[in-house]
C-alpha cells in the first residue's frame, strides 16, 4: 500500500509541473501585463513604467520568469495583489476560515445524503427507485454549479424572501448562530448539490 500510494505520488509530479507551466503561459498569453492599469496615467513617469518592469522581472526572458515564479511559490510566497497591495498569502489566510466552513460543511451534507442513498439505490439495481435516482443524479452532474446558485437566489432570496441572498451575517444586526446559519443554506446547498450526484454514483459502484 505504501508503495502503491508512493508510486502514485512520484506519477503526480510531472503532471502537477505541467499544470504550473501551462497556467503560467496561459497568464502570459492573456491580454494586458501588471503594469497595463498605469500605461494611461499621466502622473506616472515612463521611467517608473521601466522601473516597475525591471522589479517585477517583466524584461527577463519568459524561462528565467516562471523559474522565479515557481521558486517562489515552493517557499509560499505567492506575490503581491496589484490591486490590495498586500500579500496574497495574507489575503488567502483571510478568507481560509470562510472557505473551510463552506467546503466541510457541504461535503458533510453530500455525504449525509449521498452514502444512504448509493447503498440503497445498490441494493435495488435497475429497479424504477434506481432509474430515478440515476437520472436525478445526471442532472445534477450536468447543472452549472453557478447558475443554480443564482436559480436558488432569485427564487427563495428574492421572490419569497425566506433566506438571504448573500453576506455572512446580517448587516447592523446582532450576529447569532441562526442568523449564520441562514446565510449558509444557498451556498451550501449549492455545492453540496454537484458532490451528491458524484458521490451517490460512485457508492452505487462500489457496492456493487
Amino acid at each position: 500500500m505504501a508503495r502503491y500510494a508512493l508510486r502514485r505520488l512520484l506519477n503526480a509530479i510531472p503532471i502537477l509541473i505541467g499544470i504550473t507551466i501551462i497556467s503560467f503561459l496561459i497568464i502570459h498569453m492573456a491580454p494586458g501585463s501588471p503594469i497595463s492599469q498605469y500605461v494611461d496615467d499621466p502622473t506616472i513617469k515612463a521611467i517608473d513604467k521601466e522601473n516597475m518592469i525591471k522589479a517585477y522581472g517583466l524584461d527577463q526572458p519568459l524561462y528565467i520568469q516562471y523559474w522565479k515564479w515557481i521558486s517562489d511559490l515552493a517557499q509560499g510566497d505567492f506575490g503581491t495583489s496589484f490591486q490590495k497591495s498586500q500579500p496574497v498569502s495574507e489575503l488567502m489566510w483571510d478568507r481560509l476560515p470562510n472557505t473551510l466552513l463552506l467546503t466541510v460543511t457541504s461535503f458533510a451534507l453530500a455525504m449525509a445524503i449521498a452514502i444512504p442513498l448509493g447503498i440503497l439505490c445498490a441494493v435495488k439495481a435497475n429497479s424504477r427507485l434506481d432509474q430515478l435516482v440515476s437520472g436525478i443524479t445526471f442532472v445534477g452532474i450536468s447543472l452549472p454549479g453557478f447558475w443554480l446558485g443564482l436559480l436558488l437566489m432569485m427564487f427563495f432570496a428574492v421572490k419569497l424572501g425566506w433566506l438571504p441572498s448573500g453576506g455572512l451575517q446580517t448587516i447592523n444586526a446582532p450576529s447569532g448562530l441562526w442568523d449564520r446559519v441562514l446565510h449558509l443554506i444557498l451556498p451550501v446547498f449549492t455545492i453540496a448539490c454537484s458532490e451528491v450526484a458524484v458521490w451517490i454514483r460512485y457508492v452505487r459502484s462500489s457496492m456493487l
